[in-house]
C-alpha cells in the first residue's frame, strides 16, 4: 500500500543518507584542523587513535570509519603540496605513470584477496572495547591500507586513461559523475526497499552482486535524470542552480 510505503521511505531516510552526514562531520572536522589546528600532526594522531576508543553507535562506527579517511587523505595531500614531492614530479612522466599504476593495481589485488566479512564495518565495527585487540587493530590496519591502496590506483588509473585517450570524453563515467547526488540518494532505495527483497533468498555470490550493482546503477540513473526534469524537485537530488 502506498501508505506503507511512504511510511518506509521517511524510516529509511536516515540510514540512507548516512553518508552525506559523514561527510558534512568529516568535512567540519577536516576544517577545524586545517584553519585552527594548523593540520598538527600530533592533534592529527590524537584524533585517530580516539576514534578506537568511542562507541560505535548512533552510526558513529561508520563516521569514525569515514573520517580516518577523510584525515589521512587531506593531511597526506596537504603534506605533499607543501613539500612539493618528487613523487608527483615523477608522475608527470608517462613511463613512471604506468609502473606506478600497474604496482598499485597489483597491490590492491592482493590485499583484496584477504578480504572477509570480518573486515566488513557494520560487522566488526570500528572500537576496541570489548573485543580481541590485536584481531581488531590489524582489521582496522588491513582497512585502512586496502582503502590508502585501492583510492590511489583508481586515481592514477583515470590520470593513465586522460593521457592515453585525451580527447575521449568518457561519456558514460561524466553522465554517473554529473548525476552522482542522486544516484546515490535513489539507489539506496532501489537496495534497501527492491534488490534487497527479491535477493534475500539467493545464494550469495560476487556474480549476483555485480548484477545487482549494474542493475541499480542503470535504474538509479533514469529515475535520477527522469527526476531532474521536476523543477521542484530536481535540486533534491543535486541539480545546479544559478545563484542570483
Amino acid at each position: 500500500p502506498l501508505s506503507v510505503l511512504f511510511t518506509n521511505f521517511l524510516k529509511r531516510l536516515p540510514v540512507n543518507c548516512w553518508f552525506l552526514w559523514a561527510v558534512f562531520w568529516c568535512f567540519l572536522l577536516v576544517y577545524i584542523m586545517h584553519y585552527y589546528l594548523k593540520d598538527s600532526p600530533i592533534l592529527y594522531l590524537l584524533g585517530l587513535l580516539s576514534f578506537f576508543i568511542l562507541p560505535d553507535g548512533m552510526n558513529l562506527g561508520v563516521y569514525k570509519f569515514s573520517a580516518v579517511y577523510y584525515l589521512t587523505a587531506f593531511y597526506t595531500a596537504n603534506y605533499i603540496k607543501k613539500k612539493d614531492s618528487p613523487f608527483l614530479r615523477k608522475l608527470s612522466s608517462f613511463k613512471n605513470l604506468c609502473c606506478y599504476t600497474f604496482l598499485l593495481g597489483i597491490i590492491f589485488a592482493v590485499l583484496f584477496s584477504f578480504y572477509n566479512d570480518q573486515c566488513f564495518i557494520y560487522t566488526t565495527g570500528f572500537h576496541f572495547i570489548g573485543k580481541n585487540i590485536p584481531l581488531q587493530i590489524g582489521i582496522d590496519i588491513y582497512r585502512i591500507l586496502i582503502g590508502f591502496a585501492g583510492s590511489c590506483f583508481f586515481i592514477l588509473l583515470g590520470k593513465l586513461l586522460l593521457e592515453l585517450l585525451p580527447n575521449f570524453k568518457f561519456p558514460i563515467l561524466s553522465l554517473m559523475g554529473s548525476n552522482s547526488m542522486g544516484i546515490y540518494l535513489v539507489s539506496g532505495y532501489l537496495l534497501l526497499l527492491g534488490a534487497v527483497k527479491i535477493t534475500d533468498q539467493m545464494k550469495v555470490s560476487y556474480l549476483l552482486n555485480l548484477a545487482v550493482c549494474v542493475i541499480v546503477l542503470i535504474a538509479s540513473t533514469l529515475i535520477t535524470l527522469i527526476l531532474k526534469q521536476i523543477p521542484w524537485l530536481s535540486w533534491v537530488i543535486g541539480k545546479p542552480r544559478k545563484i542570483r
